[in-house]
C-alpha cells in the first residue's frame, strides 16, 4: 500500500469533509480506551446497536443527523489521538465514506424522506439485520488470527461482502423498494475503504470464493459491538 498516496488522499478528504466542534470529556484527558471507539462506531453505524430505532418521521431524522455528525467527529478525534500510520489512515478513509454518505442524506429533504421510508423496513427486520452485523464482527475477530497476514485484509473484505449479500437478499425479499436505497447507502459508506484496501478482492471477482472458508472460527466472546475496532486490530496485526 502506498503510504504517501494514502496520506495525500486523507488530506484532501479531510479538507472536503464537514467538521463539527463537538467536544467530549475524554478528548481533554486523552482517553484511548477501546470502549470509546467501539461506542462511537456502534452509534454511528447503528446495525448491531440493540437500542437503535431507525427514524420514521422528520423529527427523528433531524435528530439522527445531529447524532451522526457527533459520532463521526468522535471517531476522527480518536484516530488522530490514538492510532498511527496506515491503521489511522485506513480508518479515516472508512469514516470519510460514512460521513460523505450521511451528509448526502442529511442535506436533502428528498434523501431524508428516502431514509425515513427505509426506516420502517429496517425496524421491522432489525433482529435479522443486527444478527448479520454481529456475525461479521465475530468473523473479524477470527480474521485477525489467520496464519498468513497477507490474507487478513482480503478475508475482511470477503466477509463484508458476505454480510452485505445477506442483508440485501433479506430486504429484496421483504421490502424490495427499500432494498435499493439500503444498498446505495452501504455502497456509499464503504466504497472508498473497499477501493483502497481490497485490491483484486472486489465484490464482482471470484477470488473470495477461494478463501472465504478459510476464515478462522471465533468461539470466544467478542470484545467489540461494531466492526471498526476489530478492523483496527486486523491492521495492527499485520
Amino acid at each position: 500500500m502506498n503510504v504517501h498516496f494514502i496520506e495525500s488522499y486523507i488530506f484532501l478528504m479531510v479538507l472536503a469533509a464537514t467538521s463539527t466542534s463537538f467536544v467530549y470529556g475524554f478528548k481533554e484527558n486523552g482517553n484511548c480506551s477501546r470502549a470509546v471507539l467501539d461506542y462511537c462506531s456502534m452509534k454511528l453505524i447503528s446495525l448491531g446497536d440493540v437500542d437503535y430505532v431507525s427514524p420514521v418521521n422528520m423529527e427523528q431524522m433531524n435528530k439522527r443527523c445531529k447524532e451522526v455528525k457527533a459520532m463521526e467527529q468522535c471517531i476522527k478525534d480518536y484516530a488522530a489521538r490514538c492510532l498511527e500510520g496506515e491503521t489511522r489512515n485506513s480508518i479515516l478513509v472508512v469514516v470519510y465514506g460514512i460521513a460523505k454518505t450521511n451528509k448526502s442524506y442529511c442535506s436533502s429533504q428528498k434523501r431524508k424522506n428516502a431514509h425515513i421510508s427505509f426506516g420502517k423496513c429496517a425496524n421491522k427486520n432489525k433482529k435479522s439485520l443486527d444478527k448479520f452485523m454481529n456475525q461479521m464482527i465475530v468473523d473479524y475477530h477470527g480474521v485477525r488470527l489467520y496464519k498468513d497476514p497477507k490474507l487478513r485484509i482480503p478475508l475482511a473484505c470477503c466477509n463484508f461482502y458476505k454480510f452485505k449479500d445477506r442483508l440485501v437478499t433479506l430486504l429484496n425479499k421483504d421490502c424490495p423498494n427499500e432494498a435499493v436505497e439500503m444498498e446505495r447507502k452501504i455502497d456509499g459508506y464503504t466504497q472508498d475503504g473497499l477501493n483502497l484496501l481490497c485490491g483484486d478482492y472486489t465484490e464482482e471477482s471470484d477470488l473470495c470464493s477461494k478463501i472465504i472458508n478459510k476464515t478462522p472460527k471465533w468461539t470466544k466472546s467478542v470484545t467489540s459491538k461494531a466492526f471498526i475496532m476489530p478492523m483496527v486490530d486486523i491492521f495492527n496485526s499485520l
